[in-house]
């Protein structure tokens, strides 16, 4: 875990997401410097591929070469300029060693597959607007994919 200094400010203050973190891992956990942990600091799509691209070592070139993609269309990626479809974003995921499914919902995007499920599923529909009009928190959304995990599991030991 890397330290994140909170210059003076009580622990957990909000004027900690004002600071930059050094870490430049996606989904580091930051401290304080007495160990307690950060408000959590969330990351646009652009930050995000920069900061794993980074971490990884690349140029922008080669990380557009690598995609096949246009060096000036991964600078408007990572500048948030633009949002890539699930194909680029499947191809950042595996270059980079991103999770496809945290890009995805960081880009607004549900995919394809989720997107023909709710229109052949309309209770799915229904499902995604309770949630999003009764503003679920990360500790909700957790719990209710946990419990979706586990009903998934079920049906393949059956």
């Amino acid at each position: 875990m890397r330290t994140l200094s909170h210059r003076g400010l009580p622990c957990n203050s909000e004027a900690i997401l004002a600071t930059r973190p050094t870490c430049s891992l996606v989904g580091c956990t930051l401290v304080c410097e007495h160990g307690h942990p950060s408000p959590r600091i969330v990351m646009t799509l652009g930050q995000q591929i920069r900061s794993a691209r980074l971490a990884a070592d690349l140029s922008l070139r080669e990380l557009a070469r690598r995609i096949e993609r246009a060096p000036s269309y991964m600078n408007d990626i990572e500048h948030d300029r633009r949002v890539p479809s699930e194909s680029v974003l499947a191809d950042l995921a595996a270059a980079l060693s991103l999770d496809l499914d945290q890009l995805l919902a960081t880009a607004g995007r549900v995919g394809e597959g989720a997107e023909q499920y709710m229109k052949s599923q309309p209770m799915a529909g229904m499902l995604l607007r309770r949630v999003s009009d009764a503003e679920f928190g990360e500790r909700e959304l957790k719990t209710l994919i946990e419990q979706a995990d586990k009903i998934i599991d079920k049906r393949t030991d059956e």
